[in-house]
Parts: C-alpha cells; structure tokens; sequence
C-alpha cells in the first residue's frame, strides 16, 4: 500500500486556485443568466401621475402627452357630473402604449387623481399586445367572466390587483374596443 502524506491528501481535497479574472467572470456570468425576472411592480397610479394627485400637477405633469380639460359643451365626458376629468386625446395627441392609440380619461374626484381609463380600436391585434404587456409589467391576470343571457355573451376582464391600485382589461367584441382601467385603492 502506497504512503500517503499529508500533502498529498491536502492536494486532493483543495481545490485548484483560480486567478482573480476568473472568479470575477464566473461571478458576473452567474449574475447575469442565472437572476431572477423582475418582479411584478404596482400601481401607485397613472403614467407620472400618483393616486391623489390634484387635477392642476396633472394637467401640468400631463402636458407633453396633450392632456387638456373636459369641456363637457364641445365633447362627450362619460363621468358623473361634478367629477374633473382630463383627456388625451388620440386625435390631438398621441399617447402609445404597445405601438396602439389610446383616447385616455382621468378622473378627478375631490381627493386628487383616482381613476385612468384608456380606450383602443382593436386592431392589428392590440388588445394581444395590450394584455401582453400588462402581464409582463404586473405579473399573472386573475379572471372574472359574466354571461349575459339576453345577449348570449360572455364577458371576460382581467384584473391585476397591487396594494395600491387595481388594473382591469376589458374587450367588447360587438363594437371591436377594448379599455384598459387604472383605478386607486
């Protein structure tokens, strides 16, 4: 039976040693591919804009992207009256969101920003992209669906709740629009 020394049992079990370069490399090899996705980010509001913004930091805050008041005599304003409302206009203003044109209404009740409805033409398959984009920026949907029977159709939204606001994505295949809604929680 060969002699073994000390050495030489130390010399099996250590291993090699490797210049600084490569630790270096192996570290920022591991960092790089072996990271986890980002997580999922929450809705603290709309664009730039938080929950609570007042309507005049807003409009300010919102300029660049054609945001202008509701005049409620020169345009239809779906909201309750006595609400502020500002739009983006697709027409004035192009807000691009996934390569699709949006008509955007932000509610403003007497506690500052509280609600972001964005509203597309399905085409070319923007509400795909749309969904696609949301899943990506604030993780997995949950699903609610509603059958109306007086229609036979069936109404499906998808809805991302965060700890500070709630996401719903919505299609109305008879008139071809989906929306998008941002509200505060």
């Amino acid at each position: 039976m060969p002699l073994v020394t000390l050495m030489d049992l130390i010399r099996r079990t250590t291993p090699p040693r490797f210049p600084p370069l490569v630790l270096w490399l192996t570290a920022v090899t591991a960092i790089a591919f072996g990271q986890a996705p980002r997580p999922p980010v929450d809705i603290t509001g709309w664009e730039d804009v938080r929950w609570g913004t007042a309507k005049p930091i807003a409009l300010k805050t919102l300029r660049p992207l054609g945001a202008h008041e509701c005049n409620r005599a020169k345009m239809s304003c779906t909201e309750a009256a006595g609400v502020d409302t500002l739009i983006i206009d697709r027409y004035i203003a192009r807000y691009i969101f996934t390569g699709v044109e949006f008509r955007v209404s932000l509610v403003f009740p007497k506690n500052g920003l509280s609600k972001a409805t964005m509203t597309a033409e399905d085409k070319r398959g923007a509400f795909e992209k749309a969904l696609s984009a949301l899943t990506t920026r604030y993780g997995k949907p949950g699903l609610q669906s509603e059958y109306d029977g007086d229609t036979e159709q069936t109404y499906t939204t998808w809805v991302w709740v965060k700890a500070h606001g709630k996401l719903l994505l919505e299609a109305d295949e008879s008139t071809g629009v989906f929306m998008i809604t941002y509200e505060g929680l």
